[in-house]
């Protein structure tokens, strides 16, 4: 690859590669909810028609079992035609140093010739997709509900919890009731009108119709199950004392079977436990695009996280910012 570069405000643009940092992720990505959706769902179709591949994830640990970083591959066809990898930093106690806890690049690659197009320095990639996956399912869920009192319950408002707020009001203001928010840490200020701050995890708990988990729980604390005929969207994948999940009341919706049925997951708890299997659970094709009547189960859905998706957010991105870059003057 050449080696000359243009600098302009957030974005540097080479002869073959746009690089993207934080703040200019942040102004491709706003109000980018409908667009990213979209997407995922034409991706969640591909992987269907097994037009994708994305490897087992390798976690790299370190003597510091809190602190690990991710590697995740992936390529996507069809008319999206991406490839690329996220590389993924997670250290908890960096919030201690006033660090964000989760560090982000993306590299992004041409799939006809290899050369690495863009790279992307940024978790707001992360950000934005872990929210509009959890929309992509809400959506449905919402859609096959007359109800427009919906309360949810937040659990974690760091980044991930404060995106989740933003995406439920973007997307479903119309159709909220409130939104009950609940963290460990002091909550300052909330982002709408329709926000109140909870002081226990239970209180938002007995009211939500929705409950999205969002914390960086390392241990189960939440002594309940899912509620039945609600929806729970455990984002952050190990909240729940599996003890007291109703497996036999419980649908286990899931995107990716081997790579949530590892890494202490309540997933993988239930499956040691022989309380749970892959024909036991349903895929999120299969949620979103069969005939699956849930209504009087509790739907917990539990997402890992794939790379296809990361691949085809950064997709997205890139796009937008050969768009914007174009014509503008540079240095």
């Amino acid at each position: 690859m050449e080696s000359i570069s243009y600098r302009h405000k957030n974005v540097c643009v080479g002869v073959n590669m746009i690089y993207i940092n934080d703040n200019f992720a942040s102004e491709l990505l706003e109000n980018s909810y409908k667009d990213l959706i979209s997407l995922l769902e034409i991706t969640v179709k591909l992987k269907k028609e097994k037009k994708v591949h994305q490897p087992l994830k390798p976690y790299l640990k370190f003597p510091e079992k809190y602190n690990r970083i991710i590697a995740m591959p992936a390529y996507v066809g069809g008319d999206i035609d991406i490839c690329g990898i996220k590389w993924i930093a997670s250290f908890p106690k960096n919030l201690e140093k006033n660090i964000r806890r989760a560090n982000c690049v993306t590299v992004l690659n041409s799939v006809e010739t290899g050369e690495p197009i863009s790279i992307i320095n940024s978790p707001e990639l992360s950000i934005y997709r872990t929210a509009s996956v959890s929309g992509m399912i809400l959506k449905k869920y919402l859609s096959d509900s007359a109800s427009k009192n919906v309360v949810i319950g937040i659990i974690g408002y760091g980044p991930i919890g404060q995106k989740h707020e933003d995406m439920c009001y973007k997307l479903f203001g119309d159709k909220i009731k409130k939104i009950l928010l609940y963290d460990i840490k002091k909550i300052d200020k909330v982002s709408g009108e329709k926000s109140f701050i909870c002081n226990a995890w239970r209180e938002l708990y007995d009211e939500a119709d929705v409950l999205i988990t969002c914390t960086t729980a390392s241990e189960p604390y939440l002594d309940c199950s899912p509620k039945k005929g609600k929806l729970t969207l455990n984002v952050s994948l190990r909240d729940f004392d599996i003890r007291f999940i109703d497996s036999a009341e419980t649908v286990c919706l899931i995107d990716d079977w081997e790579e949530v049925n590892r890494e202490n997951t309540n997933i993988e708890n239930l499956s040691k436990e022989n309380r749970l299997s892959k024909s036991d659970c349903i895929d999120i094709y299969d949620y979103l695009y069969e005939k699956i009547d849930v209504k009087d189960k509790a739907l917990f859905f539990n997402p890992m996280g794939m790379a296809i998706f990361d691949v085809v957010v950064g997709k997205y991105m890139y796009d937008k910012a050969a768009i914007k870059t174009r014509g503008e003057n540079y240095e």
